[in-house]
């Protein structure tokens, strides 16, 4: 009997992880390219860092691609302060300072 209910798990087991695969090519139409940022400000210390990347297609294996020729700059309204964001290997970072932070919780 014991046989019988591995026998049985086995085959619900070879049922479960076995699945067909279709690929379903989908014809998308090219869309627009849109530049976007992909940026975390914390109030942690240490260096900030921002990526502004222009958008790939769905379909597409490339990675997005950086920009590099843009001002990039966050400004804390409480504060009046500006602080400026420098291109370096493909994003844009800003160092405080040792044990230093740019956001403020509360800031706008």
């Amino acid at each position: 009997m014991k046989h019988i209910g591995n026998a049985l798990l086995f085959v619900t087991g070879l049922i479960v992880f076995t699945s067909c695969e279709k690929v379903i090519s989908l014809d998308l139409p090219e869309g627009q390219q849109l530049i976007y940022a992909d940026a975390w400000i914390s109030d942690s210390p240490g260096v900030h860092t921002i990526r502004l990347l222009e958008s790939v297609n769905y379909q597409s294996q490339s990675q997005p691609q950086p920009i590099a020729d843009a001002n990039i700059s966050v400004t804390d309204i409480t504060a009046n302060k500006t602080y400026s964001f420098n291109y370096t290997n493909g994003s844009y970072v800003y160092d405080p300072g040792a044990g230093k932070s740019i956001g403020v919780i509360g800031h706008k």
